[in-house]
């Protein structure tokens, strides 16, 4: 049977109409109705997840944000403020998630833009949250503001795709916006009470130090902020530091850097390896108290490497010796408490005859780990093994670089690339004069971006002289996935893909921004790849 072929578009049509998504696209976690009062701040209401407008990775470029409620600014509201989600799922606003700063006005008084945002949105969408902040003068009024926030249905005047003044709805890069058909809008609606009541404590953050850090010295400063939740202020910040399976620590004055604890810090000394809960309390000079959730900081000095917690592991054993094929040995260091050792000295040595030779030496990371990338140019096997402080850790191991096949273009990175002069079909003709087809765009940018300069353009009767060969696949080193499935891979040489089994692989592997590199292929395409060893 023969497949369908997607060839890849190498010019584009200018005018193409925007696309639009639909408002069932958008997933929305609806706010529970709350009252709120004057002088509050980062109270949520709205969280909606926005899909990426194109299936892959897109960027939100601006959002615009409607109350359907009677609240506007100046009449029980200060501000709307933009967040996306970080630290923990769900909302925590000042001190954790992304901000992007209050929205502005868009024409109406009770509409709010935040425009020029230029924030990346994977191809599982990304959370975001409105949250609102009470104007600080009590109304002279003695009626209740509502707010019930939305994004409006697709409004783009111009037709243009891009946002200008007095549309409405959500602008993507792609130019794929929405919501179509509906607006997107919280089920519930809040209240801004009229009546000048503080009922709540301040609210507290840390700036430097967070949940599941490590400290590797014996003295930390930490350092944090405190905002009253009304319109008193802050009257003091006791801190907690408690070592878990001793004595619960007791609540200590913090040093006020600024008016009222705006800005705060304490002097942490004396301190020993472990696991220890850190919290604040609060209070404001109307009484109101409030309390920090506990996090946990564990504390590594360093200490002796234990080989049962420490590892060495490769990603394969055999690459092809052509520069550009990577084996990675990945040394994890760890001491006798199964914490990391940072700042370490590691060597990585060809074991010969004639006495073990250095060929890498690294230092270990926050994380205790140290990456070996080898690549080569010439065929060769040998055998290494790691060492610190002159003690080995683990096992030798062999690698080996086999010559790169005549017919071997598994990399796609030496040979044409050729197309017939008025078709937009682009090959990769390999030495043996068979030619590859690139199945997708996307495969093309993962090699060379949107850079066609190399292509060079034949007659049809020359195409045809051409055996049609396998696909181009991936470049190696990309991380992709399917469309239908949440499965995330790794492409290496000759299309063999590795599943990244969890986040924390991910995050250790490809940075923070893991997500925002991954590169879509459709399913019918995914028999081009062959399934490798998981990566964990």
């Amino acid at each position: 049977m023969k497949r369908l072929m997607i060839p890849l578009l190498l010019f584009f049509v200018l005018a193409v109409p925007a696309l639009a998504m639909d408002d069932s696209l958008f997933e929305k976690n609806d706010v529970p109705t709350a009252t709120w009062y004057v002088g509050q701040f980062d109270k949520l209401a709205l969280e909606v997840t926005i899909p990426s407008g194109n299936g892959g990775v897109d960027s939100l470029n601006a959002l615009t944000v409607v109350n359907a409620g009677n609240a506007y600014y100046a009449h029980g509201l200060q501000n709307l403020r933009l967040w996306a989600d970080a630290g923990s799922p769900g909302f925590q606003g000042w001190g954790v998630d992304t901000d992007f700063g209050p929205g502005s006005s868009s024409g109406l008084q009770n509409s709010w833009v935040w425009n020029n945002l230029d924030v990346s949105i994977g191809a599982e969408g990304k959370r975001f949250f409105v949250s609102t902040e009470m104007w600080t003068t009590v109304p002279l009024t003695s009626v209740n503001y509502t707010v019930q926030l939305k994004i409006p249905e697709l409004l783009d005047v111009n037709n243009n795709g891009f946002y200008d003044a007095d549309d409405q709805g959500v602008f993507m890069e792609s130019k794929n916006n929405g919501p179509l058909t509906d607006s997107v809008m919280n089920g519930p609606s809040q209240i801004i009470s009229y009546a000048n009541s503080d009922v709540e404590g301040p609210k507290v953050i840390l700036n430097n130090i967070s949940n599941n850090q490590v400290l590797t010295s014996s003295s930390y400063v930490i350092q944090g902020q405190a905002r009253d939740q009304g319109k008193s202020s802050t009257e003091f910040v006791k801190i907690k530091i408690s070592k878990v399976g001793g004595t619960a620590g007791e609540l200590v004055l913090t040093d006020s850097l600024t008016d009222n604890y705006s800005s705060w810090r304490y002097v942490w000394t004396g301190i020993e390896d472990g696991t220890y809960k850190i919290q604040t309390q609060s209070q404001d000079f109307m009484g109101y108290l409030s309390s920090t959730t506990a996090i946990t900081v564990v504390v590594n000095k360093g200490g002796e490497l234990a080989q049962q917690y420490s590892s060495v592991s490769l990603d394969k054993n055999t690459a092809v010796a052509n520069g550009s094929d990577t084996i990675n040995v990945n040394v994890i260091l760890r001491n006798g408490d199964d914490y990391p050792l940072k700042d370490k000295t590691v060597y990585l040595k060809e074991v010969r005859d004639s006495g073990d030779v250095i060929v890498k030496t690294s230092g270990s990371g926050a994380l205790g780990k140290v990456v070996f990338a080898l690549r080569a140019y010439d065929p060769s096997v040998g055998t290494y093994k790691i060492t610190m402080d002159d003690e080995q850790i683990g096992q030798n191991f062999t690698l080996s670089f086999v010559e790169k096949k005549a017919d071997d273009s598994s990399d796609y990175t030496e040979g044409r690339w050729i197309r017939i002069d008025g078709h937009p079909a682009v090959y990769f003709l390999d030495a043996n004069n068979v030619r590859h087809a690139y199945p997708t765009q996307s495969v093309w940018e993962s090699y060379f971006g949107t850079d066609f300069s190399k292509v060079e353009k034949v007659t049809a009767t020359e195409m045809a002289n051409y055996t049609l060969g396998k696909n181009v696949t991936f470049k190696i080193g990309t991380l992709m996935k399917l469309p239908t499935v949440t499965k995330v891979y790794k492409v290496e040489s000759e299309g063999v893909i590795r599943w990244v089994t969890n986040e924390f692989v991910a995050r250790a592997y490809f940075g923070v921004d893991w997500a925002d590199k991954i590169r879509t292929i459709p399913d019918s395409f995914f028999t081009d790849y062959k399934e490798g060893a998981d990566i964990y």
